[in-house]
């Protein structure tokens, strides 16, 4: 199958790239800045902000994954970066939703990532499902657009699907070097009162999501990528220390001090998410790291 693909520099884009090659697929890749085209991948450029794509992008693709988007921890929440957080979304989601109309005659399937903030953050026993309302914090409402951008965009006879990640646990990236440097050191704790719940997925679970979505036309709308055991803060803290084999000595770091640290971010932080992956699971999915303790001992 051929794929349009963006986000490639990302930390799923990375591993994904590998699994599509090595499943047979071939890849036209969307970047911002001139690569070289290799055997089974050809770049093209785009700009989403200035709405700039290469229409030769589309020749012949049968499936977009699209995976672009700022990192919402990257940085302090100011106005700007949170125009970047919901823009780099929005506007790419558009951009090929608009141009698929155009030039995408051969286009069969949408993937669009997203998040389980959309959920907002409510930190309750019940885990939530794709049928469940949107949350009504900042992150709720980037997430909500964001799919909003691609569900309610008419396109005829296309299979759209988004997968709302949980927190992400690989070695090359993401949440967990950030969660593991202040425990080697001696200075991890949990945050907040710690019983705030971790929906996590392991980065292989993420890639096989998406091939699955790819592979499967039953797979259609929201889906949530979580482990079936999502834990707390608290849980996971000390089962990296353990892992790292360290104590954990200091106290739980209070939310006035994230929120100082983090600003508005730390509100994410603080509350939790408890998320089903059911409907994945009904459709036939089946988790390589369903248990936290065996995708730690790979990833740290």
């Amino acid at each position: 199958m051929l794929i349009l693909l963006t986000g490639a520099t990302g930390l799923i884009g990375k591993e994904l790239i590998d699994k599509l090659i090595l499943s047979g697929h071939q890849l036209h890749i969307l970047s911002r800045g001139k690569k070289n085209n290799t055997q089974n991948i050809n770049y093209f450029k785009w700009d989403p902000e200035h709405n700039i794509i290469d229409k030769n992008a589309f020749n012949n693709v049968e499936a977009i994954i699209n995976l672009a988007g700022a990192n919402v921890g990257e940085k302090r929440w100011d106005r700007e970066f949170k125009k970047e957080i919901l823009d780099s979304r929005i506007l790419s989601t558009r951009l090929l939703t608009e141009n698929i109309i155009v030039y995408g005659s051969s286009v069969k399937i949408f993937i669009n990532a997203s998040a389980i903030g959309f959920y907002g953050n409510i930190n309750k026993e019940k885990p939530m499902v794709e049928d469940d309302r949107p949350g009504d914090d900042f992150l709720a409402s980037v997430v909500k657009s964001w799919e909003d951008e691609l569900f309610n965009f008419p396109l005829l006879g296309i299979r759209k699907v988004a997968l709302r990640l949980g927190i992400v646990l690989s070695r090359k990236g993401g949440a967990l070097p950030k969660m593991k440097m202040p425990i080697k050191y001696g200075v991890g704790a949990p945050l907040a009162s710690g019983s705030q719940y971790i929906s996590w997925v392991d980065i292989t679970d993420v890639v096989n999501a998406f091939i699955f979505s790819l592979e499967n036309e039953e797979i259609t709308g929201p889906y949530n990528v979580v482990s079936p055991n999502p834990v707390t803060n608290s849980v996971l803290t000390h089962a990296i220390a353990k892992q790292l084999n360290k104590p954990i000595l200091v106290p739980n770091i209070p939310s006035f001090a994230l929120k100082l640290m983090l600003g508005e971010f730390a509100n994410s932080v603080i509350g939790g998410i408890k998320v089903s992956p059911k409907k994945l699971l009904d459709a036939g999915f089946r988790f390589q790291f369903p248990e936290l303790e065996k995708s730690l001992k790979l990833n740290l």
